[in-house]
C-alpha cells in the first residue's frame, strides 16, 4: 500500500512489496544507475524519500535481484550490529 507520502513506488496494485534497506550514501552510486522508474519491479532504486540518506528500495524483487537484496540485507545486519557492539564498549 502507498504511503501517503510517497506514492511513487506504485505499492497499491495487490502483490507489490517494497523492500527497503540502508546502505550508506557511500555505496549508492555502485548500486543505482543514472535515470530509473521507482515503480520499476525487480531492480535496485533509490528509496523514493529516504535515498539521500543511503536508503535503497526493490519492489518485488524477482530472479534478478533476490540475491542482492539478501547480501544488501546481511550487510546492514552486520553495521547495525558493528554499531550497537561500539556503543556497548
Amino acid at each position: 500500500m502507498n504511503h501517503p507520502d510517497h506514492s511513487a513506488s506504485d505499492l497499491d496494485p495487490p502483490g507489490r512489496r517494497r523492500v527497503n534497506v540502508h546502505v550508506g550514501r557511500t555505496a549508492l552510486p555502485e548500486l543505482l544507475g543514472g535515470r530509473y522508474d521507482l515503480a520499476a519491479a525487480d531492480v535496485v532504486l533509490p528509496h523514493p524519500v529516504y535515498g539521500p540518506l543511503g536508503w535503497i528500495c526493490v519492489v518485488n524483487p524477482g530472479e534478478r535481484r533476490t540475491g542482492t537484496v539478501v547480501r544488501l540485507l546481511r550487510e546492514a545486519h552486520e553495521a547495525a550490529r558493528a554499531r550497537e557492539a561500539r556503543r556497548r564498549s
